[in-house]
C-alpha cells in the first residue's frame, strides 16, 4: 500500500514541473521536494492496517545522507523506504518513456550499481542484483540445483531460496560476496558504453 501511495503528494506539484522534459531549476526542485511531506499530510487521517507514512516521507532519502526531506543516513532510513527506493529506481529505468526506451535489467543494474553505497543500501542492492543475475554453475552445484536451469533472461528467484538454505546449514562461501559481511560489496564494473554516443540514463527521480 505504501508503494502504491508513495508519490500521492505530487498532487501539489504543478504539472508543468512534473512533465518538464529538461532539468528543473532550483526553485522548481524546491517545489518538487515538498511532495513527501505533502503526501504524509494528505494521508494523515486515513487509517491503514499498518503505518505507511515512513515509506511516503522517506522514499527519497539516500544511504549517504544526500537525500530529502530529512537527510537521513544509512540505517536511520526506515527499511521499507530503502526497499522502495531501490524498486522505484529499477522500475523507472526499465520502463519505456516517450523520450527513451527502457533499459534491460542488466543495464539498469549496472547504472544503479554506480550509486550503491551512495543512494542505495549496499546489502539490499546485492539482494536485488541476485534476483536478476544468473547463478554460476559452481554455485548451482553447491546449492544442489540440477540441470542447466532457466535461460539467462529468466528471473533466478529460486537462487535466493537455495542460498538461504545454505546459510541455514552454516555455509559462508555462497558467492563472491555475502550479506553476512556488512560493508563489503562487489566492486561494480562499468556497464555498457556510457560515452557521449550512447549514454545510459542516470537514476534521477522526481
Amino acid at each position: 500500500m505504501g508503494a502504491l501511495l508513495h508519490d500521492v503528494g505530487k498532487i501539489v506539484v504543478p504539472s508543468s514541473i512534473l512533465n518538464k522534459p529538461g532539468p528543473l531549476t532550483t526553485k522548481e526542485w524546491a517545489t518538487m521536494k515538498r511532495h513527501p511531506q505533502a503526501g504524509v499530510h494528505l494521508l494523515r487521517e486515513i487509517e491503514f492496517p499498518w503505518d505507511i507514512r515512513p515509506m511516503v516521507r522517506h522514499h527519497h532519502e539516500h544511504w549517504d545522507g544526500s537525500g530529502y526531506p530529512d537527510g537521513l543516513v544509512g540505517e536511520d532510513i526506515p527499511l521499507s523506504a530503502r526497499i522502495l527506493c531501490l524498486a522505484d529506481v529499477f522500475d523507472a529505468l526499465t520502463s519505456s518513456r516517450s523520450y527513451r526506451a527502457g533499459l534491460t535489467r542488466a543495464q539498469a543494474l549496472s547504472v544503479m550499481g554506480e550509486d550503491c553505497g551512495k543512494i542505495f543500501d549496499p546489502a539490499l542492492f546485492e539482494l536485488l542484483e541476485g534476483l536478476y543475475t544468473p547463478a554460476p554453475a559452481a554455485w548451482k552445484k553447491r546449492a544442489g540445483i540440477e540441470g542447466p536451469g532457466p535461460p539467462p533472461n529468466v528471473d533466478y528467484r529460486y537462487r535466493g531460496i537455495k542460498l538461504r538454505q545454505l546459510r541455514q546449514r552454516g555455509s559462508r562461501a555462497v558467492g563472491p560476496t555475502s550479506i553476512e559481511r556488512p560493508g563489503r560489496h562487489r566492486p561494480y564494473a562499468p556497464g555498457p558504453s556510457q560515452s557521449k554516443h550512447c549514454p545510459l540514463p542516470r537514476p534521477v527521480r522526481r
